[in-house]
């Protein structure tokens, strides 16, 4: 058949390839398990800081400056950019144990310097960024505990 792959497999176009990550529609268990009545839907990340007081840029600048740490390694720890760039940062053993762990993250450096991402090895810091703007915290596993 004219068109399609063998296979079976449909064209994508590149106007599909396009859309954003976050406007592409979700799949799997999450959403089955919603659809099928046998879970909630999690709650909009806004309704979760509901309660958080807000915080200023000029307290999330200081909280970054001083928990920012310039770790170099061997090890790459790869993120997405704000504009959907796939980085890294080189760390060391250790700052991967505290990335993996949810006990450090990567952040924008709206504190001013070099770097445009950092290692910030606080969770009072990485929460106070988050609730300024949540696309200030590119990489944190600890955000949702």
């Amino acid at each position: 058949m004219r068109g399609q792959p063998s296979g079976g497999r449909q064209l994508t176009t590149l106007s599909q390839k396009k859309k954003p990550y976050k406007d592409r529609p979700l799949g799997g268990l999450a959403d089955a398990l919603v659809k099928a009545g046998l879970a909630e839907p999690a709650p909009a990340p806004a309704a979760r800081r509901a309660d958080a007081p807000p915080a200023s840029l000029q307290s999330v600048r200081e909280a970054i400056r001083a928990h920012a740490e310039l770790v170099r390694g061997g090890r790459r720890w790869y993120f997405v950019a704000r504009d959907e760039r796939v980085l890294f940062l080189d760390v060391s053993e250790a700052a991967t144990k505290l990335l993996a762990e949810g006990r450090a993250g990567i952040v924008e450096n709206v504190a001013g310097g070099a770097e445009e991402h950092v290692l910030v090895t606080s969770r009072e810091a990485l929460a106070l960024a988050l609730s300024l703007d949540p696309e200030l915290v590119r990489f944190w596993n600890g955000r949702d505990h």
